[in-house]
């Protein structure tokens, strides 16, 4: 049976852990953008939806 302390750790590494993915995961997302900006200047076309046509 874990103890208190234990479950406590657990929870931290978890955490830890996880705010690790999430900052991979916004650094990969800043690439993906970056690289549509780049695509959309050199190719001339738009690539990204536009969210306000009709």
């Amino acid at each position: 049976m874990h103890t208190l302390d234990e479950h406590n750790n657990e929870n931290k590494s978890e955490i830890a852990r996880l705010k690790n993915e999430l900052k991979d995961a916004m650094i990969q997302l800043e690439g993906y953008k970056r690289m549509v900006e780049i695509a959309e200047e050199e190719l001339k076309i738009p690539i990204r939806k536009k969210y306000n046509t009709k």
